[in-house]
């Protein structure tokens, strides 16, 4: 488990792909800020209803593809070291969510 307070530290433990990372402090505010500028995952069932195999094969290459194409015509005006925690953040569930403590579990783990 990583104990991140800043974006430096934060993007080491996104491109580790760290088990769980707890970020606290005042970067949990910006960080606050990036998480809520996802696509949740919840947004993309009922894409393709009723056909179970396919879904657990193309849901997860749906999601990628808006993602790269939202992030096209994204124009908010953050740094290069924010977009890739936003496009890393996509690996991540929040797991608790306080107002200093903000804690991410990997996806794949949950399966």
């Amino acid at each position: 488990m990583y104990d991140i307070q800043n974006s430096h530290d934060l993007v080491q433990a996104l491109n580790k792909k760290e088990d769980e990372i707890v970020v606290t402090g005042s970067y949990c505010k910006e960080l606050k800020t990036l998480i809520a500028a996802n696509v949740p995952d919840s947004d993309y069932v009922g894409v393709m209803p009723g056909q179970v195999l396919t879904q657990g094969f193309f849901m997860p290459l749906f999601s990628n593809f808006v993602n790269d194409v939202l992030s096209l015509f994204d124009s908010s005006n953050l740094s290069k070291e924010q977009k890739e925690i936003k496009k890393r953040l996509r690996l991540y569930n929040v797991i608790k969510n306080s107002p200093n403590k903000i804690s991410l579990r990997l996806k794949q783990l949950d399966y």
